[in-house]
This record gives C-alpha cells, structure tokens and sequence, in this order.
C-alpha cells in the first residue's frame, strides 16, 4: 500500500510499504528514498552544468581556438540516517517496533517526520575547532560546500581541498578575458 510522509522542509515523499512492515523498516525506506532523491537531482544538476558548459565550450573555441577544461565537479553531503527522528501519526509517535497495520495507517495516509531539536544541525564554522558563527552568503565555500565564519570564509584561509580546482577556474576566468581584450595586427 501507499503511504505519504512530510518532511519538515514541506516536502512530501511517497512509500509503497506493506501493512506487516515495522515503522523501523518504513524510516529505513524513506532515508534511502530521500538519498536517492538528492542523488538524481544532482545528477539532473550536473547534465544541465554540462550542456551549459557546451554551450560555453562551443562559443569560446568560435571566438578563440582554445578549449577550456571542464570546472570542478561539486559533490554535496548525502541525507545522513538519524537515530533521533520519528514518525507522528494522529498526533502519536510511532514505536519503532510496531507494525503499520497496528498504528492504524491506511492507504494514503499522510505522516510526519518529526526531528528532534538535538539533531538539528548547529551553525558553527567548519574549521577545525573554530567555534565563531558561519558567514551569511559569503561563508558557505562553493568548492567544498562547508560554511565558515568570516575568517576562514576564503579557501585559502580554510585549506580548501578543492583550492586546485579554485585555481585553474581563476586562471581560465582570466584566460577568457585576457583572450577577449586581445589585440590583433591587420594584414597588409
């Protein structure tokens, strides 16, 4: 049978479980349901960076016979499973051990991820033992997709494991520009 979950963020994930299933299997099934969500719309991100890096590739080689090499592929922290999330069906929560039929779920029934407040993620800079509040905007390194405070904000300053790839897209930012103002001598 079908069964509906809201997520805190609003989202609502379908489930096709069993009636005999134990709310400990159905949490199992919405964690790997919710990971391979986040993986296909990653990978739906990175086919949309690709024909839009195509497209770039396309235009730059028409203006300046050089090709560009491809921008760091990004990778993002996976929904990770947590011991202190449960499931609230008409205003209970739901004993791990107990089947779906004993909680008295239906077909299409809606029920409600409840974090607790102890897993919810603390705002603090990613840098080693730093403890200062990251950055709003400019704090979150979109190499390494971590948040920082505003002295560890740069990747240099953090000891960016992407800073090689930080690097080279500078260095083809200014190629690009370099390549563009270029001055070219008539022929006579």
């Amino acid at each position: 049978m079908q069964i509906f979950v809201k997520i805190p963020s609003g989202e609502v994930v379908s489930l096709e479980v069993e009636p005999s299933s134990t709310i400990a299997e159905v949490k199992q099934k919405l964690s790997e349901k919710r990971k391979q969500d986040q993986i296909d719309k990653e990978r739906e991100k990175e086919k949309g960076n690709d024909k839009e890096k195509e497209k770039e590739k396309d235009k730059e080689k028409e203006k300046v016979e050089v090709s560009s090499p491809s921008s760091p592929s990004r990778k993002r922290s996976i929904i990770s499973e947590k011991d202190d999330e449960c499931l609230i069906f008409d205003g209970k929560k739901l004993a791990e051990t107990s089947t779906v039929e004993e909680c008295n779920i239906s077909q299409n029934s809606t029920v409600n991820l409840h974090i607790a407040p102890s897993s919810q993620k603390k705002s603090k800079c990613s840098f080693g033992d730093c403890v200062r509040r990251p950055v709003l905007i400019v704090g979150n390194c979109k190499f390494c997709t971590k948040d920082f405070c505003a002295q560890h904000r740069l990747p240099e300053t953090h000891a960016c494991p992407n800073m090689k790839d930080c690097r080279q897209q500078s260095f083809d930012r200014n190629k690009a520009k370099l390549m563009k103002e270029k001055c070219v001598a008539a022929k006579v």
